[in-house]
């Protein structure tokens, strides 16, 4: 018997985790305009620097829609953490400690 209840909570739940990463890549566009902004603004007097503070700001948020929908549309947003966080060095050390491992048992086994 199906449960459509929590098919349609998974959904849910999945859609909320996708827009979780999608926030989270378009923050990338409007804190690196916020960094800008604000190193332009301590440089430069207070109203070129506020102007310049805000155009920033706004070209950051540009940016990071841009670049969280080009991630959505081409890679895919699942894909591309996985691809960013998942490591082969990592999968290729695990392997080679599993096999160090198993070679010391099956030497000591011969051993015996």
């Amino acid at each position: 018997m199906k449960r459509p209840f929590l098919d349609s909570a998974e959904k849910l739940f999945h859609m909320m985790i996708l827009g979780f990463r999608w926030l989270s890549k378009m923050l990338f566009g409007l804190i690196l305009g916020f960094v800008i902004g604000v190193i332009l603004f301590i440089l430069l007097d207070n109203k070129t620097g506020e102007y310049l503070l805000y155009l920033f700001l706004l070209v950051g948020l540009v940016f990071g829609i841009y670049f969280a929908e080009r991630v959505r549309r081409r890679v895919g947003l699942e894909e591309y953490d996985r691809r960013l966080y998942g490591s082969p060095d990592l999968d290729d050390f695990q392997d080679k400690f599993k096999g160090v491992s198993n070679e010391k048992e099956g030497n000591q086994e011969e051993d015996k």
